[in-house]
C-alpha cells in the first residue's frame, strides 16, 4: 500500500480570511494612489494658480499704466482748456476795450462842431 498523502483542506474560515486580505490589500493600493492623485491635482492646482496670478499682477500693472496715461492726458487737457479760457477772456476783454475806445471816439466826433 502506498501512503496516502493528507493534503490539509482550506476551511471556509482560511478562504474568507485570504479573501479579506486580499481585499486589504488593494484597498490600502485604492489609498495610496488616490493620495497621489490628490496630490498631483493639488500640485497641478497651485502651477495653475500661480500663473494665474502672475497674469493678473501684468494686467493690473498695464491697466493701471493705462490708467496713469487717461489721468496725465486728462491734466493736459485741462490745462490747455483753461489756457484756451484765458485767452478768449483775455480777448472778449481787449475787444470790450476796443469797441468802448470806438464808442468814445465816436462820441467825441458826434460832439465836434461841424
Amino acid at each position: 500500500m502506498s501512503a496516502e498523502q493528507v493534503s490539509p483542506e482550506l476551511t471556509l474560515r482560511d478562504v474568507l480570511s485570504q479573501v479579506a486580505r486580499r481585499i486589504d490589500l488593494v484597498e490600502t493600493d485604492v489609498r495610496k494612489l488616490d493620495s497621489k492623485l490628490d496630490a498631483r491635482f493639488d500640485a497641478q492646482s497651485t502651477k495653475i494658480d500661480t500663473r494665474f496670478d502672475a497674469q493678473s499682477t501684468r494686467f493690473d500693472a498695464r491697466f493701471d499704466t493705462q490708467d496713469a496715461k487717461i489721468v496725465a492726458l486728462g491734466e493736459k487737457m485741462d490745462t490747455r482748456f483753461r489756457h484756451l479760457t484765458t485767452t478768449i477772456v483775455a480777448a472778449t476783454g481787449v475787444l470790450v476795450a476796443a469797441v468802448g475806445a470806438c464808442a468814445a471816439y465816436l462820441t467825441v466826433l458826434r460832439d465836434l462842431p461841424a
